[in-house]
């Protein structure tokens, strides 16, 4: 199961879980080190989603709603209703496993919205310093293709 705590993981282990050995997903490291993920079992390889990272994943999600009238990604929606005023949130205690680094991932608070069949997974900064800007780096933007720009 995705997004398993450290004591989760120790719990399933001591009940003798075992996993279920379909699907799943994998990282490796490119030749530029970006990260590349792949998934299994799905009906038809493709690129589906991309993740980031915000300082406040909710607030992104309501920017893309509002100015690209994105919609939220299933399962990604807040407990509580948001606003500009409420969407900042504190990121979760517990690092989890599956992980895009050996030291877990914080997956919580995680926002998402979707562009056609393609979700943009935002997470929060996973370490204590502020995030800088992706100018520079191996990905340093996404673009959308649109059918009607004017509109």
């Amino acid at each position: 199961m995705l997004g398993w705590t450290q004591a989760q993981i120790t719990d399933a282990k001591t009940r003798g879980m075992q996993p279920t050995r379909t699907g799943g997903f994998a990282y490796m490291r490119g030749p530029d080190h970006a990260i590349v993920e792949y998934a299994g079992n799905h009906p038809a390889e493709r690129f589906n989603h991309v993740h980031l990272y915000q300082e406040d994943p909710f607030c992104a999600q309501l920017w893309y709603q509002h100015h690209l009238h994105a919609p939220v990604y299933a399962g990604h929606t807040s407990r509580t209703p948001l606003t500009e005023a409420t969407c900042q949130m504190a990121r979760g205690p517990d690092r989890t496993w599956p992980a895009l680094e050996r030291e877990g991932l914080f997956r919580t608070l995680g926002a998402a919205v979707a562009f056609g069949d393609v979700a943009w997974l935002w997470y929060m900064r996973q370490g204590d310093r502020a995030l800088v800007t992706s100018r520079g780096h191996v990905a340093d933007h996404l673009a959308l293709s649109v059918a009607d720009l004017d509109a």
